[in-house]
């Protein structure tokens, strides 16, 4: 199998996740005896967090001969290989796309909601769970598809979207201009009195603004993608990282053994924290699901899983 996921770039934290949850499913699949009498093998190819990349990255790939494909994590990038994966007639198991899974794709499966069904959970929880009532958005041209679904859904959940504003990546011009403008943005939003800020940027970008609103909002919550949690964004936003809240695909939970195991199996290996360990958990449960269900079943299950 051919392993499409980023490597490097933004969205590295999101491939490193997906990486070691197919890792540690295929190393127990491959321990158990293999999928369907033969042993599971992965090779890994970079998108380099770029759908561009993907495409060229898949045409490496493909020199290999893979019989399934898994990957990749980002929606862009996914729907950027999904019509070569589909002309090659290859299985591809990927996580998610903006929109509805594109038509006459019988062998792309998706193990997690639309963007638009990921944006419609996120009101929700907001709506209940944090009980915002007003919500501010503040994103740059790569995060404007989802803000704008998530804008759509506030909206339905009843959470009023009072500035929704966006930052050009990367700002134009000196360093200090690039200071103004986003302090003007978010004097901007602080005039709007949101309870809660998306946040939705990448890299270094992403730690400016964490800074900028943690000085000038300290009493919004801050939220976002996952891009927030990459470990280059939180060392640079220092102390404005704490208490930020970062959500990745809002995998349900499944009450199945083999997945409940391999969770278990996964938090004592990697010990890792919290909302990282939970990211984590969320797709590689995907990825061993569908396995488990291959291997039961010994055919190749098509539709949108999860």
């Amino acid at each position: 199998m051919a392993l499409l996921l980023a490597v490097t770039g933004p969205g590295a934290l999101a491939g490193d996740a997906f990486r070691n949850g197919v890792e540690m499913a295929v190393q127990g699949i491959n321990g158990a005896g293999g999928l369907l009498g033969r042993l599971v093998e992965i090779s890994t190819f970079n998108t380099a967090s770029s759908p561009e990349a993907a495409r060229t990255t898949l045409h490496r790939a493909l020199e290999h001969a893979p019989l399934a494909l898994l990957g990749p994590v980002a929606p862009a990038e996914t729907e950027a290989v999904a019509p070569l994966s589909r002309e090659r007639g290859l299985l591809q198991i990927a996580v998610s796309t903006d929109g509805p899974p594109p038509p006459g794709q019988p062998l792309l499966l998706l193990t997690s909601p639309t963007a638009a069904a990921r944006m419609a959970m996120l009101a929700r929880w907001l709506a209940s769970d944090l009980r915002v009532e007003r919500v501010a958005l503040l994103s740059t041209a790569t995060h404007g598809p989802i803000a704008a679904r998530l804008a759509t859904a506030c909206r339905a959940a009843t959470v009023q979207v009072v500035a929704d504003v966006s930052l050009p990546q990367p700002p134009h011009g000196p360093a200090q201009n690039q200071a103004t403008e986003l302090s003007g943005l978010l004097t901007y939003i602080e005039a709007a009195r949101p309870q809660a800020l998306f946040i939705g940027a990448r890299g270094t970008l992403a730690a400016r603004i964490l800074r900028a609103a943690r000085q000038q909002l300290p009493e919004v919550a801050l939220f976002g993608t996952a891009d927030l949690l990459a470990p280059a964004v939180l060392e640079a936003a220092g102390d404005a990282g704490l208490g930020l809240r970062a959500f990745a695909n809002l995998t349900p939970d499944a009450p199945v053994g083999p997945l409940e195991d391999f969770r278990s199996s996964y938090l004592h290996e990697s010990a890792r924290p919290g909302d990282l360990g939970q990211f984590d958990l969320a797709l590689q449960d995907d990825v061993l699901g569908l396995l488990l269900q291959t291997q039961r079943t010994g055919a190749q299950a098509h539709g949108n899983i999860g």
